[in-house]
């Protein structure tokens, strides 16, 4: 604390144009560390309705339908949901450069690892719609908890998520 007060009673002593001087240089190095921090920290990327990129298209259509089973009320439920587009797999690339200043050539060949081509990353399409059928849809409270849960789940909008009950004789209830 003696060490603060000295620093203070130094500033309070100094000029005018010292002190801004000084306050100048200390905005400045705030600035540089905040700019240098910027470009050092990973962006997130926003991610759109893609679902749950653990998981392929079908077999998250069979875990939403799992999940929603273990719901109060829901009884035996089937969920379809429907992408706008496939999955998008995007490949890695070899960036090979030969020549000199003056002959200069880039070349892009697919990465390929034990004769396949190596994947960055696979994107899961967008969702367009869901269906959820359960036997306990008929009861308004169950609906919306099955809703809930497919619109928490999948991330996408309430509007996008249709439950239905089902039909007894179809489906062996």
């Amino acid at each position: 604390m003696k060490k603060i007060n000295e620093y203070w009673e130094k500033l309070r002593l100094m000029e005018a144009k010292a002190r801004l001087r000084l306050l100048l240089g200390i905005m400045l190095v705030l600035i540089a560390l905040a700019l240098y921090l910027s470009f050092m920290m990973p962006e997130a990327e926003p991610k759109e309705n893609t679902a749950n990129e653990t998981l392929s298209a079908d077999a998250l259509s069979a875990a939403l339908s799992e999940i929603l089973s273990q719901v109060e009320g829901a009884g035996k439920t089937q969920a379809l949901i429907c992408y706008a587009s496939t999955d998008e797999v995007v490949p890695a690339y070899l960036l090979e450069s030969e020549g000199d200043a003056e002959n200069y050539l880039e070349k892009e060949s697919l990465a390929q690892s034990g004769g396949d081509a190596l994947i960055l990353r696979r994107d899961m399409p967008k969702i367009r719609g869901v269906i959820v059928v359960a036997e306990g849809a008929d009861d308004i409270a169950t609906r919306m908890r099955l809703q809930a849960a497919a619109v928490t789940l999948l991330g996408i909008d309430n509007n996008k998520v249709e439950v239905l009950p089902m039909q007894g004789e179809k489906y062996g209830g």
